[in-house]
């Protein structure tokens, strides 16, 4: 006999999916430290294709739902969710993979990981 089991536990699957990125995003979230140096993956074709950006905290939950600062499209976090802040980190004229800091205030992003 040949049973059906597609969808019988969702439910259970939704939380194991939940269970292993949560486990994901602490483990990256320990890696990071304050005043290095990482990129994140963007859809910008006027880009390499990502953003470098310098952390100026260590990750922390979010208590809150926050929208994202800096990203265009707009991106909402969600409480319980990990994120860092950063600064992002404009590309030199002719002079490919050197970056420079944006001006303070200007270049401030918060990003979830």
């Amino acid at each position: 006999m040949v049973t059906q089991t597609k969808n019988i536990n969702s439910e259970k699957d939704d939380e194991a999916f939940k269970i292993i990125i949560r486990g994901g995003e602490t483990r990256m979230s320990e890696k990071l430290l304050t005043t290095m140096y990482g990129n994140i993956r963007i859809d910008d074709e006027s880009t390499d294709g990502y953003y470098v950006l310098q952390w100026t905290s260590e990750p922390y939950t979010l208590q809150e739902d926050k929208e994202m600062e800096g990203f265009r499209p707009q991106i909402t976090a969600y409480a319980s969710e990990i994120v860092c802040d950063a600064v992002l980190l404009n590309p030199v004229y002719n002079a490919k993979y050197w970056y420079i800091p944006i001006k303070t205030g200007f270049g401030d992003v918060k990003v979830r990981l």
